[in-house]
């Protein structure tokens, strides 16, 4: 079976995330920050009237961080009104599931449980956003 997948950048490193889980991308915009937020939050924003709490994910996963860029892109999520900061975005690719191969890195494989390897030899680690998700619905409580 063929997974579909849109490959972004968080510190010129490549992710996946399956196209089933996207609503929508969209150029990213400065957040509101709320009180007592993690790190990563940053803040909610407004898409067409409705509340989105953004999450950055290269504060999120411990990457580098320079601050916003012109590049940086908003996925917002179609499983839960959340949006996703990434630095931005290269394109699609169908990977057929015979080829995903667990990830070894202990510390990462809940978030990022599968990778690809991409023609030119690039390992593009894959996001679950189910346990994204419940990760950092668990910072609040």
């Amino acid at each position: 079976m063929k997974i579909e997948l849109i490959v972004f950048y968080v510190a010129n490193q490549p992710y996946a995330i399956s196209f089933n889980e996207i609503e929508e991308i969209q150029t990213s915009k400065k957040g509101t920050p709320l009180p007592f937020a993690e790190e990563w939050d940053e803040g909610l924003i407004t898409i067409r009237g409705s509340l989105y709490p953004l999450v950055n994910l290269r504060k999120l996963m411990a990457v580098s961080y320079d601050g916003p860029k012109d590049t940086d892109k908003m996925i917002l999520l179609s499983r839960a009104r959340v949006a996703l900061l990434v630095d931005e975005l290269d394109n699609t690719a169908i990977v057929d599931e015979s080829d995903l191969r667990e990830n070894p890195e202990v510390n990462s494989r809940d978030i990022l449980p599968n990778a690809f390897e991409t023609d030119g030899g690039k390992i593009v680690p894959i996001v679950n956003v189910e346990t994204l998700l419940a990760y950092t619905r668990s910072s609040y409580v």
